[in-house]
């Protein structure tokens, strides 16, 4: 689910919330995804201001948002 989530917004434009679990910490992020590539993601994630590569098995849940900040 959090895949097929993922790319459908890497297909539509559209920004996703996530909350993801690194290992160290757990963190909501809103992100805008740019790729996806086997069991990770690249994304601009808006927390940190940068692109980023996330892991996807760290992703606890992902929500569709609409367009704009």
């Amino acid at each position: 689910m959090v895949r097929k989530t993922l790319a459908l917004a890497l297909e539509n434009g559209r920004p996703v919330r996530i909350v993801y679990d690194s290992g160290k910490a757990l963190t909501e992020r809103t992100v805008d995804v740019v790729s996806l590539d086997g069991d990770r993601f690249t994304a601009f994630c808006r927390l940190r201001k940068r692109r980023r590569t996330f892991k996807l098995d760290g992703v606890l849940s992902a929500v569709l948002l609409d367009s704009g900040p």
